[in-house]
């Protein structure tokens, strides 16, 4: 399976960042750079291979598109093309060496701004066609998953019953069109105003202090370009085990399943591992990415016959309120305490 951070280094021509200095599992989607965990957990594969793949196809597809709309951008402001960038990151020339290549002093016009906009408007729209079609593809996956689980667990006597009430894949499912539709919303916000804005607030400062093209490209390489690829790989894990959340879901509803157990990856993190083999009802406890953090490994496995159940889940979206690191550790003690 594709080693996420050789990847990252050897395609795109990039230093792992170091981080901006968080030390939990941090719930932040405007960081420039991964800290350490995520980086970590960015190289464990999904322990579902059917996902594992999907997800290496889909953030391939992204970069794709990323390479593609970023040598756009550069052609729009009159930058230097990507190739001379990524090769300055890889051969670490010397400033001396850089001034020689793009010496000109940069300057861009209120024009060449316009046609930027443009080419990130292009962005977000290809980006968000590849999305819709992966995330269906999750989506169907994922019922073919636990439609199988279900019928496993059937009497032989009623698994026609289960095969007449398998739910159709569709993007307008009530279980997948939120999902997708806050995913195309942030995607979209992403490249039109916060990568715009970051673009216009580099050219400005750049022109401001009278630096070289290649600065200043190679500071938009690092920000909104393949140096975000951290970014796109994030997105294309954790929005994809969304998609199987919401495959889950659907089926459950369809199918009459009351509980799940969660599954938790062999290479847990401190917040899945306590979660591990619980069971809760359907609707009533955490799931994965949702409740636990981005790059999330872990999967609710659909059940009919429990012994104990785990008591609602009440905690607030960690998106709202992070885990700290006394709850990390309390929270087995807390499980055992709500069944």
């Amino acid at each position: 399976m594709t080693n996420y951070r050789d990847k990252y280094i050897k395609d795109y021509g990039l230093i792992i960042p170091e981080g901006c200095g968080h030390h939990t599992l941090r719930h932040c989607c405007k960081a420039e750079s991964p800290e350490i965990h995520e980086i970590m957990l960015m190289s464990r594969p999904h322990q579902w291979a059917k996902m594992a793949r999907l997800q290496k196809e889909t953030f391939d597809m992204f970069m794709k598109v990323v390479s593609k709309y970023e040598a756009r951008l550069f052609r729009a402001l009159n930058l230097p093309p990507v190739n001379d960038i990524r090769i300055t990151f890889i051969k670490r020339y010397s400033q001396k060496t850089l001034d020689r290549m793009y010496t000109k002093q940069y300057d861009v016009t209120q024009a060449e701004l316009q046609e930027m906009d443009g080419v990130l408007a292009d962005w977000a729209d290809e980006s968000n066609e590849v999305y819709r079609n992966q995330m269906l593809a999750a989506f169907a996956a994922s019922l073919l998953r636990v439609h199988v689980g279900v019928l496993e667990q059937y009497p032989k006597e009623l698994r026609d019953l289960v095969i007449a009430r398998a739910v159709e894949p569709s993007l307008d499912n009530v279980f997948l069109k939120s999902i997708v539709d806050n995913g195309v919303t942030r995607i979209s916000e992403k490249l039109t105003i916060e990568y715009a804005n970051i673009a216009r607030e580099v050219i400005a400062q750049g022109v401001r202090d009278g630096r070289p093209m290649i600065d200043i490209a190679r500071i938009l390489h690092r920000k909104v370009g393949e140096g975000q690829a951290w970014q796109w790989l994030r997105l294309a894990r954790s929005e994809l085990v969304l998609g199987y959340n919401g495959a889950f879901l659907a089926e459950c509803a369809s199918q009459g399943v009351l509980y799940y157990e969660w599954v938790a990856a062999p290479d847990a993190c401190p917040i899945c591992s306590p979660l591990d083999g619980r069971v809760w009802e359907v609707g009533k406890g955490p799931l994965p990415v949702q409740d636990t953090h981005p790059n999330c490994n872990c999967f609710p496995l659909e059940r009919f016959e429990v012994n104990r159940v785990q008591n609602p889940w009440a905690r607030p979206s960690p998106y709202d309120v992070s885990y700290s690191k006394e709850e990390i550790e309390n929270l087995t003690a807390f499980l055992n305490s709500e069944v």
